[in-house]
């Protein structure tokens, strides 16, 4: 009599093997997925308030209006000065004070709120353009662990990516360009 069955798990057990493997694969995509949406969730909000734009209570000279493309192509000229970045797209959260816009290459820059908008706990506009009012201020590893100390960066990972560049905004204003 002949033996007309396979033998046992031979078969079955390689795809067992990559249905398991698969699945691990999933479960774990979906696991970063999770992590990377909470982690945006939490960066992009500053605080409670008036969820539509950063209000400001600009005294003294109006700041230089600027594109985010003549900015960009000229940034080193706008090093000290004030002004009013227009137009440019929001690209994530860092943390509660700072976050990132991305310029017309697709270049990330920075922007920090100024301790006035800080205090009035004002909440940020987390999409779109968005017309951007401050000063253009020069970064180092130094001003980034001053921000460690006082705060504004909450862990090793923001700190990280706010070395990113040599400059960044300090927001007084930020409003919805729509």
């Amino acid at each position: 009599m002949a033996n007309d069955q396979a033998p046992r798990g031979d078969a079955r057990s390689g795809s067992s093997f990559l249905l398991m493997g698969l699945a691990i694969v999933l479960i774990a995509g979906l696991f970063g997925w999770l992590a990377m949406q909470s982690r945006e969730q939490g960066a992009t909000t500053v605080a409670e308030g008036d969820t539509t734009a950063v209000p400001s209570e600009d005294s003294g000279p109006p700041a230089e209006v600027v594109t985010d493309t003549a900015f960009e192509q000229n940034m080193r000229t706008y090093r000290g000065r004030d002004i009013q970045l227009t137009g440019v797209l929001y690209s994530a959260g860092l943390s509660p004070q700072t976050f990132w816009v991305e310029l017309p290459t697709g270049q990330p820059f920075l922007v920090k709120l100024d301790s006035t908008l800080v205090t009035r706990r004002a909440s940020l506009p987390t999409s779109g353009r968005l017309n951007i009012t401050g000063a253009v201020r020069e970064k180092d590893a130094a001003l980034v662990s001053q921000w460690v100390q006082q705060g504004v960066l909450q862990n090793d990972d923001q700190r990280m990516q706010a070395e990113f560049g040599s400059t960044y905004i300090e927001a007084r204003q930020v409003r919805s360009a729509q």
